[in-house]
């Protein structure tokens, strides 16, 4: 999940991203899972390269959308540049040099189209 901490945005009400106009196409721990199982257990996928997804891909404002209609709280997408994004956490306490590792953590807008991870036996 891109989201770190889904409880802390639902119980603040915000999610702060610096993802600009990135899209995800997530998936549930549950879908990963059974994707797992199937090529573990399964014959023919030595050497292959799958990538696991949802078949829509959604902005962070739609993402944000769901989380509250399940939990009935609204929940706001603030978009950030990524200077903004580093300094939040610094004044919150993080120290800077892990501040900015963080910030660095892959996101949609950084991702390259093709970055699936090859499964193997």
């Amino acid at each position: 999940m891109f989201v770190d901490g889904l409880d802390g945005v639902i119980e603040r009400g915000v999610l702060v991203r610096a993802a600009g106009e990135g899209r995800i196409a997530s998936a549930t721990r549950a879908d990963f899972a059974a994707g797992a199982v199937a090529v573990l257990t399964g014959e023919g996928h030595e050497n292959r390269t799958y990538e696991l997804r949802w078949d829509h891909a959604w902005n962070f404002t739609e993402f944000t959308a769901e989380p509250s209609r399940q939990t009935g709280k609204e929940i706001v997408c603030t978009p950030v540049g990524v200077e903004a994004y580093v300094d939040l956490p610094i004044g919150a306490g993080m120290p800077g040099l892990y501040a900015e590792r963080h910030s660095a953590t892959p996101s949609p807008n950084r991702c390259t189209k093709n970055s699936a991870v090859p499964v193997s036996r």
